[in-house]
């Protein structure tokens, strides 16, 4: 059996997707475009008004809620939906990235991971 050229060296694996992540992320699409409107996010969101969300869901799942109360849907769903949003975003609205960036190199370590975790740690040797 012969096989015929495609040039598609660089080009993105979507076939890694689990399909249950896109199927996902498409009930959760869904349910805002019923709340929103179909590709209400398209006019534009702000970067942590989206990331809020994210972060609401991560956390709620986190503490060991499944479902989201309101759409029922499952947290990871809207995790998914979020960050498909962001990263659109990131791509065509970089306007509307309002995240806090420090004006000081060396002040860095503030909104880093690990200034979050000596906080945590800090507010435990406290107690």
């Amino acid at each position: 059996m012969s096989k015929g050229d495609k040039f598609d060296d660089g080009k993105a694996p979507i076939h890694l997707i689990p399909s249950e992540a896109i199927i996902g992320i498409a009930h959760a699409l869904g349910m805002g475009a019923k709340k929103y409107g179909a590709y209400n996010f398209r006019g534009g969101i702000e970067y942590t008004r989206i990331i809020d969300s994210l972060m609401r869901h991560t956390l709620a799942y986190l503490a060991g809620e499944d479902n989201d109360p309101e759409s029922g849907l499952p947290h990871t769903y809207h995790i998914g939906a979020n960050f498909a949003m962001l990263e659109w975003m990131r791509i065509h609205h970089p306007e509307l990235d309002d995240r806090y960036k420090s004006p000081k190199k060396d002040d860095d370590i503030h909104t880093s991971y690990e200034f979050a975790e000596a906080m945590i740690r800090f507010k435990k040797d406290k107690k």
